[in-house]
């Protein structure tokens, strides 16, 4: 599971940990950033968002300005999936795993996991 932290930061490295595969494999990403980071700056991509979560067959957005680009990535970071202007994305192409959903609308990002089953 990837979790935001609440508190506030300033200049250094947040990482996040996660398990995929089959194989539990632990994967960490490291965000390394200067100034602050705080809640402020991450309660801006709450309006978008997109559900099911897990899903099988397709998922939907919504908020943002009701255009989306959306990018899908396995965990080595290879893109998968690309698609602009929907508002929902057919998945079903993807064998049952881990993914990492990047979702744009207007100045509004998002990168979440995605579960696939």
């Amino acid at each position: 599971t990837i979790s935001d932290s609440e508190q506030s930061l300033t200049s250094g490295v947040l990482s996040y940990e996660f398990i995929a595969g089959s194989r539990d494999t632990l994967f960490t990403i490291d965000a390394v950033f200067e100034g602050e980071a705080n809640a402020i700056q991450k309660d801006v991509n709450k309006d978008l968002s997109f559900y099911p979560n897990p899903a099988s067959e397709k998922i939907v957005f919504s908020g943002g300005n009701g255009e989306y680009r959306t990018s899908v990535f396995d965990m080595a970071g290879r893109m998968l999936l690309e698609e602009t202007g929907k508002t929902e994305l057919n998945i079903s192409s993807l064998k049952a795993g881990y993914y990492i959903l990047h979702l744009e609308s207007g100045d509004k990002k998002l990168s979440r996991q995605l579960i696939v089953y």
